[in-house]
């Protein structure tokens, strides 16, 4: 079985920040590298419950803080409200072992120990493609029900937010931060952006989301 660790804040915190994760992914993620590693998710038949996301943080967690996502808005949380049922939604992965370092609010719980094979593979394919840093999962539903083109996302203080269109389409550069992954013709499998962050000055999102 997979061993999942716990959130940590200082994991959170050791992810890159989206400038220089992006610009990792551009690089590395040829066609050839990104239809490989959608091709795993359809083998393990699992494109209805994982997508592609973009490792990198928004901004310094406090320790015991989490970010959870609530609606279109995220926010760090140090303790829940007993109201609030809350689950992972994304992770970073290495081998068979899964690091979740965001939450949603009312979202399904996933039960990582049916997966371990694909995280495994997966796992392999981004570490030997120089993406393991960059690269980690998504659960599905966190963006399947997002509009049918990429939404926005952006920063004000410690707060991110989503939207279904770019609020500032001339300022600042989109990062593509999500995908789903779908079947296309014949057996080949494609990423499909569902997610990007802005970036830039104004934006929130800048190149490092580090508080000094």
């Amino acid at each position: 079985m997979p061993l999942v660790f716990p959130h940590s804040s200082d994991h959170f915190n050791s992810l890159p920040d989206i400038t220089q994760s992006g610009n990792v992914f551009n690089e590395v993620c040829t066609p050839e590298v990104s239809i490989g590693i959608c091709q795993i998710f359809l083998k393990h038949q699992v494109q209805r419950i994982f997508g592609l996301a973009l490792l990198h943080q928004h901004f310094q967690l406090q320790r015991n803080e989490k970010m959870v996502n609530v609606g279109n808005v995220a926010l760090p949380i140090i303790d829940s409200p007993s109201n609030l049922s809350v689950a992972a939604s994304r992770w970073a992965i290495s081998g068979d072992k899964v690091i979740p370092y965001e939450f949603t609010a009312g979202a399904e719980h996933i039960d990582m120990d049916k997966y371990v094979a694909f995280f495994s593979e997966l796992s392999d394919a981004l570490h030997s493609n120089g993406l393991a840093d960059n690269l980690g999962l998504c659960s599905a539903e966190s963006i399947t029900e997002m509009a049918s083109g990429p939404t926005t996302e952006f920063t004000s203080g410690r707060v991110n937010i989503t939207l279904p269109f770019d609020p500032d389409p001339l300022g600042g550069n989109n990062v593509d931060a999500a995908w789903n992954i779908s079947k296309g013709s014949g057996t080949v499998a494609f990423a499909q952006c569902k997610n990007r962050c802005k970036t830039g000055p104004h934006t929130g999102h800048q190149q490092l989301h580090k508080e000094t």
